[in-house]
């Protein structure tokens, strides 16, 4: 079986060109809406200035201001860059410390389970956890920067650690209200047949 394509020319922002929006499918009558999928591409080079294709998996695709993609990006790069300079710090050294001992603590297999899903550091079953078990302080090491953080604000620390890690959570928090707040707004492309 072979692949149906089927194209939609839609008017460009400005008017004078156009964005060709292109569906692919396979071909045979019980298509179900999941093999479907879509790409675009903006024929009009003002618009390719200003506007990017946003395609998301098996979505219509839909343009965004290259301003506010470039913004958010950034924005991205900087909560990242902040994560991994929060895992590098003498503080989630101690943390690191802190989760090992928090679930090493448990007597057995499913206690320390049960320790590692508390802390969001596994999602996998019981079953899986006894076929592979891994230590506190293996689980710890893996932790990201984000992941510390959340788990400052669950664990007991000492008071100058807490207060460390009370304003590293929060810093870490603003940027990611700010990566949120760059969201690109979403601008839909609207449908006609193409002649």
């Amino acid at each position: 079986m072979g692949t149906d394509y089927h194209d939609t020319s839609h008017p460009c922002m400005c008017g004078k060109g156009q964005i060709v929006v292109t569906q692919s499918s396979p071909d045979h009558p019980w298509v179900r809406a999941n093999q479907v999928s879509y790409s675009a591409t903006i024929e009009c080079e003002a618009c390719q200035l200003e506007y990017e294709v946003q395609s998301g998996y098996r979505a219509y695709p839909h343009l965004v201001l290259r301003a506010e993609k470039a913004a958010h990006l950034a924005a991205i790069e900087n909560r990242k860059n902040e994560e991994d300079r929060i895992a590098a710090t003498p503080e989630a050294a101690e943390l690191r410390k802190d989760i090992a001992a928090y679930v090493d603590k448990g007597t057995s297999m499913a206690a320390k389970h049960r320790a590692l899903q508390h802390l969001r550091l596994t999602h996998e079953t019981i079953a899986k956890y006894r076929k592979r078990p891994y230590s506190g302080a293996e689980a710890a090491a893996k932790a990201t920067g984000r992941e510390l953080a959340r788990i400052s604000r669950m664990l007991v620390l000492d008071g100058e650690n807490r207060k460390k890690f009370q304003i590293i959570a929060t810093n870490l928090e603003q940027l990611e209200a700010e990566e949120e707040r760059t969201q690109p707004r979403s601008i839909e492309i609207e449908a006609r047949s193409k002649s």
